[in-house]
């Protein structure tokens, strides 16, 4: 079921671009939502996360569907403790260095 709304939202795609997941995102968000909301920020992040996971597989800047369900998945009652926080991690930290410093602190809390 997964794999056919995902390729239902490509159109034809062979991957899901930035552009198109972030207006998919907004269409969830309740009442006025803009670029520089809270979850959009949110959003764009979780997509480059795993974007990043995509490029192991040639996929540039793109989640294909192997990233896409990884990305849903992390947020299911099955994905582990582990995962979640290892996502909750990356999120701030933007300049992937596998720690977070002031200056993505800072950023992430603007």
């Amino acid at each position: 079921v997964l794999r056919n709304r995902f390729r239902l939202v490509l159109n034809g795609k062979p991957s899901l671009d930035k552009q198109t997941f972030l207006r998919a995102v907004q269409w969830t968000i309740p009442g006025e939502h803009h670029s520089s909301c809270p979850e959009m920020f949110i959003a764009s992040r979780l997509f480059d996360i795993f974007a990043a996971q995509a490029e192991v597989r040639g996929v540039q800047q793109a989640l294909d569907f192997e990233a896409f369900a990884s990305l849903v998945g992390t947020f299911s009652g099955n994905a582990s403790t582990e995962e979640k926080i290892f996502v909750c991690f990356k999120i701030f930290d933007l300049q992937n260095l596998n720690y977070i410093t002031f200056d993505d602190l800072l950023t992430v809390l603007k």
